[in-house]
């Protein structure tokens, strides 16, 4: 029986002596790779139904307990599942104890480890979308990075090409700030200097620093066109996986537009985080007029002109529905003008955190 199934709720600590043993022969089995374990137990004489189920974590320092009110599974015997995805080796506390009969308890420990594909997705930042290629009407469209940090840090950058999944062939370079750097690195052309053309998207991935932490550098990023008459561009900000990933309540999983006039371009895609399907709504009037659910990769970027995703041609004031029920992408869509090729990105707006060390999930 799931934790999510059943009564959870946060009760003041209650007194109790483990000395008192029940004989419950309180104990864990693995149910995965040490992410997923079931605590078992069995009825001990003079104790009866609900037990009380006591979790013990701490949270940046601070100690947290919860209770949960637990019905034995069968006349003889209790379980409860537990599980957490975590960037780190996590060690809880459970005190299971008796609350009907004898006042007893037993306790045990049991320690999750950490998860080597939600660590890869946790630790870094992601700018949605780069590019560095001939635009229309003659322009160069490009983008430039300016990173921020302290002396010392280091990492990479790494480029997802347009339209292939993420491979340890796609093109990286290293990134270090030096004390002379003045903290800050710029790249004026940054797909550019990765040595490759055309639009993806790019991970900064940050090594350990010496205490072990994983902080990312802040980014500044432009999105820019060069054409006569100068420079056309807009702003991008980096984004953190967490803020869309999986199931957890407050992950971000779809985006709503209007279909604009002719003036403008629209361009609709996802940065996926692990392979996904993602669904494409479009909408007259309120009544559906085409769809897309294109299945993708992991370290994907899908970007394409709305119409040809949909095969159908739009009208001024249609929406479109841009989601991902399973939370494994990042949406966006774009608008460029068609004079200028002044462009403009949108993706939901999330918080900058450069300390991506510690994430967890249950």
């Amino acid at each position: 029986m799931s934790k999510r199934a059943l009564l959870c709720f946060v009760a003041a600590a209650v007194a109790l002596d483990l000395s008192a043993q029940c004989n419950f022969n309180f104990k864990k089995v693995n149910l995965g790779d040490g992410d997923r374990w079931r605590l078992e137990w069995t009825r001990a004489a003079g104790t009866a139904d609900p037990y009380l189920l006591q979790e013990i974590r701490t949270v940046n320092g601070n100690t947290i307990s919860e209770y949960f009110q637990v019905t034995a599974n069968s006349q003889s015997a209790g379980r409860w599942d537990v599980s957490l995805t975590s960037t780190d080796t996590t060690t809880r506390r459970y005190i299971l104890q008796s609350q009907g009969g004898q006042p007893c308890g037993e306790e045990l420990e049991v320690t999750f480890a950490a998860d080597p594909d939600f660590t890869r997705l946790m630790r870094k930042s992601i700018v949605p979308l780069v590019g560095s290629t001939p635009g229309n009407n003659g322009a160069l469209f490009k983008t430039e990075l300016r990173l921020r940090g302290e002396t010392g840090m280091s990492g990479r950058l790494v480029l997802h090409p347009l339209g292939r999944p993420g491979s340890d062939a796609d093109p990286q370079m290293r990134y270090e700030f030096r004390a002379t750097d003045n903290g800050v690195l710029e790249y004026e052309d940054v797909v550019a200097q990765l040595g490759v053309t055309g639009l993806g998207s790019l991970d900064i991935i940050p090594d350990p620093s010496p205490a072990g932490l994983y902080i990312v550098p802040t980014a500044d990023v432009r999105l820019y066109n060069v054409a006569d008459g100068g420079t056309f561009g807009t702003i991008e900000t980096q984004t953190q996986a967490w803020d869309f990933f999986g199931a957890r309540q407050g992950s971000i999983k779809a985006l709503i537009v209007t279909v604009p006039g002719p003036e403008l371009r629209l361009n609709i895609g996802f940065r996926t985080l692990e392979g996904t399907g993602v669904l494409i709504f479009a909408y007259r009037g309120g009544q559906l007029i085409a769809s897309a659910n294109p299945t993708l990769e992991g370290d994907y970027l899908f970007f394409a002109s709305a119409e040809s995703i949909l095969g159908v041609t739009l009208m001024k004031g249609d929406t479109i529905r841009i989601m991902d029920p399973d939370g494994g992408s990042i949406p966006m869509y774009s608008l460029t003008d068609n004079v200028t090729n002044d462009p403009a990105l949108f993706v939901p707006p999330t918080r900058v955190l450069t300390d991506v060390t510690h994430f967890e999930q249950e």
